[in-house]
């Protein structure tokens, strides 16, 4: 996979794929410019003028698609042939669907916990941002929790079913951008993406 540094399994049902350099710089640079919207979101918590998190569309569905995002996705489903191959092979060569939108972050804000039930694979891709972490329940034992860092440029993917929260953002002034994609599976006649 193109720029990709580093591949992980920090723990059960969950997948890291790192990608570095300069072209992923640019890359989530081009992303931002995007994401930008003329007018203050709906949702002033989660950001000024960074695409509204609580979008309909998914983000990868715009025509045409912005070069950033374009950039983001052959890496997006490339990460997910692998994690489908081994956490999930049943999907193998499935027509999926997926929702993504933009988590907008600025300081001392996070996202509660939560789980995506209905949906079999979610990953969350960091553009931007240090200062939070994804933070993982065991399913097992629910007193227990894990953290996944979240450095600019890490790609994550787990199961929907997997309880988790993000935790504020207790970094420097600048806000953290991640956006989350949840893909869904079926023979759907007219799938976003094979």
């Amino acid at each position: 996979m193109r720029d990709l540094v580093h591949r992980s399994e920090p723990l059960p049902g969950v997948m890291a794929f790192d990608f570095a350099g300069g072209r992923i710089t640019a890359m989530n640079d081009l992303i931002l410019a995007e994401l930008r919207t003329p007018t203050t979101t709906p949702d002033n918590i989660h950001g000024d003028n960074i695409l509204n998190r609580r979008a309909t569309e998914c983000l990868f569905d715009r025509r045409p698609r912005p070069p950033g995002l374009s950039a983001l996705a052959e890496r997006l489903y490339a990460a997910l042939a692998v994690y489908i191959g081994q956490r999930h092979p049943a999907l193998i060569g499935a027509p999926f669907r997926h929702r993504s939108w933009c988590n907008h972050y600025k300081p001392n804000e996070g996202v509660p916990w939560h789980d995506h039930a209905e949906t079999p694979v979610v990953a969350v891709y960091s553009v931007k941002g240090e200062g939070g972490d994804l933070i993982i329940q065991d399913r097992a034992n629910p007193q227990r929790c894990h953290r996944v860092e979240t450095p600019t440029g890490r790609l994550i993917f787990m199961d929907g079913r997997m309880r988790h929260c993000s935790s504020p953002n207790f970094g420097p002034v600048e806000t953290r951008v991640s956006l989350p994609v949840n893909f869904t599976f079926g023979h759907d006649p007219h799938p976003t993406s094979s």
